[in-house]
Order: structure tokens, then C-alpha cells, then sequence
């Protein structure tokens, strides 16, 4: 008499991210042919997103979306948010007070342009802003802001960097292709400033229509982008500054399009995503290039969050707004996606605070603490992670599925997610809701990057197949709609060989 042995096909590795360039029979174990909302823990696991919480519970008034945040840190201590945004007929811009969650309208100076990005940037002590057409402003921390101004007149720009000890400024109108410095003494007396006649530089190779679109300081070198190449200022000083070309088949899409992980500078640019890594330039999104080329990235932000190891991708479905973002994790390389609307990020990283991630919304003026709770200031964060199409390493064989098993860091007993099982590609189906936990142990409060150690209870469940689930393939999709917090340790799917014919 013939036993019948089952055995049980383990996954317990989750840590390959999204995966769309190849058959989804094909790529590896651990990479999922869709997921939404999910992230991983440095052992595999797979956990749902954190959610956000307002900071603002009062919207700017008047505003529509926040086009910038930055941290403004001074020298005394002072720590400020710094919001702009749209209004119906200017750009403005706000400072936020932390204890309250309020924000004040930074006024003077020229009214800046409604729909124009405003580039900040922080330089012995003050916060200068700058929109590509306008004069450069600056603020010294109080409520007012005020027009630059010298002699010679100080350049305007879209993007400015700091670096040698200068403020650089690029994206000129009437010289699209011209890098601005200014002196070592940048400025003697605000609002003069000093940026001498003689010091700019044009790129050399002029002759594709191109304009340089970011500037982003690495290795303490200053690098410039433009849509479709990439140059590094090489030189110690005016007299003997250039441009070397350091590619000339990507660049970057806006100077809102670059960040700087320490280790690399990571940037979106037409269609893909780089990373520059000491020389060596990658394209690090090509795992996901059908997703990247669906997105409009006119208003794209990208954003270094090293709590995490990861770069913040902002964009959208459509170019009304931003409505996902790209997640790629730095240290397992791999890709995630969140549908967050996020028009603007930026990070506190200075003394007193915590490396918190700060976003911006796309249509109203709302500012988010990110990464905080389990729900999106309420609402509930759909969560979905769809497995490749499993052969068990045995593709020429059928297989007959019995029975799946969860192992799971869940709050609830029952209905923490559903399963959705396709078996060859859809041939046949099963779903399964309200699944019961078994839970067997407990620990402590879950912090990110410590499961299978930290988190609530740790739960077991057993899913049995109907009669029929049979075939070469099968593929499991995990999905839940509430305000719970999850985390996916291992699936394990029971299944036993028919063997070949003529065996």
C-alpha cells in the first residue's frame, strides 16, 4: 500500500522587494510579483508600513499643496520647520512650532510666484530660498524674510548647494547652463551678498537643448546634473575651476530629484532610477522599470531616511499629484511601494531630534509625522503581498496542496488578513477570511528592525485547501484593510508530488 507523504515548502524570506522585469515564475523565492504597504525586517520578515500622524491638526490656511519642508537648525538651538506653499496667488512661507503643531506666515520681500518650487538651503546660520526667476531671499530665523541683494546683482536660480565654503546656484533662466559661486565671504552685511562678476562657469557641451536641473554635494565634491548627464566641479578655487563630464547618458529630473545617503547619491532621472556609488553609477531601479516609467515624476521628491536605510521616491499615477511612493531599501536592495500622498519630505536630523521623516501633502496644506502609528492619521492602510508563482523547484511535476501555514506577529486572534490562492496561473482559485491565530508566546513593544524578538503576540494559523488545488504553480497573495499592525514571519504551503507518468 502507497503512503501518501506530504511536505511542506517553506518560505521564511520575504527581503527581495518587488520584482516586475522577469516571468513571475521566474525570479527568486523571496521577491513578490506586487506588493503594496509592505517593508522588511533585516531578518526577512515581512512587516505592513507604519503610518503617519499630523503635525499640523489645523491645515496651513489657504494653502494648497506644501511644495517644500526643511529643518532649520541655528546655531543657538532654535529648531524651526519651514513649510511653503501654494496659495491661490503666491507661493508663501511658514514657520512651524513644535509644541503646538501652528503655523506663522514668514513675510517681506518679494511675493514668490505661485507654482514655482522653492529650493532651501541653510548657510552659516541662515536659510536662504530661491525659485529660479526671483531674487534670492533669506531669513534669519525670525518672522520676516527679505530680498537679497549686491553689487553685481546676485544670480537667481532653481537649486543651490554649499560646498568649498561657497553657496552655488544653478538653474538660471537666462543661462541655463551656468554654475554661480560666490565668494568666501558669502556675505558682509544681509541683505548684501557677494557673488563677483567673474565667478560662474558653463558647462562646455551645450549643443542638446539640455539646462542643469540639481546640484548635490558628495564626497565633498560638488556634482551637477542635468536631464540627461552628469558633471563633477573639479578645481580648488576660481582660478582653476571646470566641469568633467562624469556621464553622459543619465542625469537627474530636478534638483528635488537627488539625495545623498552618505554612502551614494541615489536620483531619479527619465525613466529610471540611478545610484552614483564612488565612481560607479547603477541603475538601481531596473528591477522595477514598468512600475517607474507608470509614474509622473513632475513634482518628484527624493529623500534619504537612515532610520530605515532607505530612499523615499515621491510621485504620481497622474501629474494632478503625488500619490505613491517608491521605497528602496539600501541595505537589501530592494524595492517597495506606498500609496502615501507626499508632495515634499524632509528629515530632523539635528541635536535634540531623532532622524523623525516629515512629509507634506500634494492638495491641501497638511504637514505628517511619518513612520508614526499604525493607521494613516485614522484611516486604514491596505495591505497587499502577492508571492511568485511557486513550482516547489519541481516545475514538471503536479502538486496537490493540502494546507497553508502562518507564522505572524498580529494584535488580533482572528482576521488580522485574507488569502488568495492561485494555483497555474489562475486555473484555480481559493480565498480565505477570518483566519484564527494560535498564539504562543509574547513579547515586548515591536521596534522596526528587531522581529522576531520585539512585537506583541506571536501567532500561528492553518489554512486548509479545498478539494481540487492541484498544478505545477502556485502563488499566495496576502491583503488586509484595517488599523491593525502585521508582521509575516514564514507561510509554509503542504503539498504533495503526483508522480510522472510512465514513472
Amino acid at each position: 500500500m502507497c503512503m501518501k507523504t506530504y511536505s511542506i515548502f517553506h518560505i521564511n524570506d520575504f527581503s527581495g522587494g518587488l520584482m516586475t522585469k522577469a516571468a513571475p515564475m521566474q525570479i527568486s523565492d523571496n521577491q513578490a510579483v506586487d506588493l503594496l504597504n509592505c517593508e522588511f525586517d533585516m531578518t526577512g520578515a515581512l512587516a505592513k508600513r507604519s503610518g503617519f500622524t499630523a503635525y499640523n491638526s489645523t491645515p496651513i490656511p489657504g494653502a494648497g499643496l506644501i511644495d517644500n519642508l526643511i529643518r532649520y537648525y541655528k546655531n543657538d538651538g532654535t529648531r524651526i520647520l519651514v513649510a511653503t506653499a501654494n496659495s491661490a496667488s503666491a507661493n508663501k512661507v511658514h514657520k512651524g512650532t513644535d509644541a503646538t503643531g501652528t503655523f506663522t506666515e514668514i513675510t517681506g520681500g518679494s511675493a514668490l510666484d505661485k507654482d514655482k518650487p522653492i529650493d532651501m538651503l541653510i548657510y552659516r546660520d541662515v536659510l536662504f530660498m530661491s525659485n529660479g526667476s526671483q531674487p534670492i531671499q533669506y531669513c534669519s530665523g525670525g518672522a520676516s524674510k527679505a530680498d537679497v541683494s549686491g553689487s553685481p546683482t546676485p544670480p537667481t536660480g532653481s537649486c543651490m548647494a554649499v560646498c568649498d565654503n561657497r553657496l552655488f546656484v544653478a538653474g538660471n533662466s537666462a543661462n541655463p547652463n551656468r554654475l554661480f559661486f560666490s565668494g568666501i565671504a558669502l556675505f558682509s552685511a544681509l541683505p548684501a551678498v557677494d557673488f563677483p562678476a567673474t565667478n560662474f562657469i558653463d558647462i562646455p557641451k551645450q549643443d542638446t537643448g539640455d539646462r542643469i536641473t540639481a546640484l548635490a554635494v558628495y564626497r565633498d565634491e560638488l556634482f551637477v546634473f542635468r536631464r540627461n548627464d552628469m558633471w563633477a566641479l573639479i578645481g580648488s578655487g576660481p582660478e582653476d575651476y571646470y566641469l568633467q563630464e562624469i556621464n553622459n547618458r543619465v542625469g537627474a529630473l530636478s534638483h528635488r530629484a537627488v539625495c545623498n545617503t552618505g554612502d551614494a547619491l541615489v536620483f531619479a532621472g527619465p525613466g529610471c532610477i540611478h545610484e552614483y556609488r564612488d565612481g560607479v553609477m547603477l541603475d538601481i531601479g531596473r528591477s522595477i522599470d514598468s512600475v517607474i516609467t507608470a509614474l509622473d515624476f513632475s513634482r518628484v521628491k527624493v529623500c534619504w531616511y537612515p532610520a530605515k536605510k532607505q530612499v523615499w521616491i515621491c510621485g504620481g499615477t497622474s501629474a494632478a499629484s503625488n500619490n505613491r511612493v517608491l521605497v528602496y531599501d539600501t541595505m537589501l536592495k530592494a524595492w517597495s511601494v506606498f500609496d502615501l500622498s507626499l508632495n515634499a519630505l524632509c528629515l530632523f536630523s539635528g541635536a535634540g531630534d531623532c532622524g523623525e521623516l516629515y512629509g507634506g501633502s500634494p492638495t491641501t496644506g497638511a504637514v505628517w509625522r511619518m513612520a508614526d502609528g499604525s493607521s494613516d492619521n485614522g484611516d486604514a492602510i491596505p495591505f497587499s503581498y502577492r508571492t511568485k508563482h511557486f513550482d516547489m523547484h519541481i516545475p514538471q511535476n503536479i502538486k496537490i496542496f493540502r494546507r497553508l501555514y502562518f507564522n505572524v506577529n498580529t494584535a488580533v486572534d482572528t482576521g488580522s488578513f485574507d488569502v488568495n490562492v492561485s494555483v497555474d496561473f489562475g486555473r484555480t482559485t481559493q480565498s480565505v477570511s477570518d483566519i484564527s491565530f494560535k498564539g504562543f508566546n509574547r513579547w515586548g513593544h515591536f521596534v522596526y528592525g528587531q522581529a522576531p524578538y520585539g512585537g506583541g503576540l506571536l501567532q500561528t494559523a492553518v489554512v486548509p485547501m479545498q478539494s481540487g488545488m492541484a498544478g505545477r504553480y502556485a502563488s499566495i497573495q496576502i491583503s488586509s484593510s484595517d488599523k491593525n499592525p502585521l508582521t509575516i514571519f514564514s507561510i509554509g504551503i503542504q503539498n504533495k508530488i503526483k508522480p510522472l507518468r510512465g514513472e
